[in-house]
């Protein structure tokens, strides 16, 4: 990132998602000069991108907004809510293209007790025997607030809560 992009604080001359900080330290000081931008790990891990604070407000404004009605017009419990609004919350934050990549993340990290509430083994096409996951009403509560293609070449057989 070339040394000059530094010094504008004028948020409307935020660089393109493209430019990035090589380091949280670069990071971190452009935040602290910008308030009104918002500093995300990029979706490969290799760096920082910058947002406009307004833009990323807006996206969440309208997921909270989003889950609010959600709870309204569905039947689930306030930890099952919680629990799905961490799920996705991992999802935006990673900058994740597909559900099951939340379900790779949390693994990971082992935090699946986190999501006792929606969480599942899931057989698919009869060769995929006790894969982590969620159920799959909260697959499609997930894929429903984040306009995403839940359709999986996969054909779930069976899911398992525990």
């Amino acid at each position: 990132m070339s040394g000059d992009f530094r010094n504008i604080y004028d948020i409307n001359n935020i660089p393109k998602l493209e430019e990035r900080f090589e380091t949280a330290l670069e990071a971190q000081e452009y935040a602290k000069k910008n308030p009104n931008a918002v500093i995300t790990r990029s979706s490969n891990d290799n760096g920082y991108i910058i947002k406009k604070k307004s833009n990323y407000l807006d996206k969440n404004i309208k997921f909270i907004v989003d889950i609010t009605v959600l709870q309204e017009i569905t039947d689930i419990t306030d930890i099952e809510l919680k629990q799905i609004i961490n799920y996705i919350s991992i999802f935006l934050s990673n900058r994740f293209d597909k559900l099951h990549e939340v379900n790779k993340f949390i693994s990971k990290y082992n935090k699946w007790d986190d999501f006792s509430s929606i969480r599942s083994k899931n057989d698919y096409d009869s060769l995929y025997k006790e894969i982590d996951g969620i159920l799959p009403q909260f697959f499609s509560i997930a894929s429903k607030l984040l306009q995403t293609d839940s359709a999986s070449t996969k054909k779930l057989d069976k899911a398992e809560k525990w």
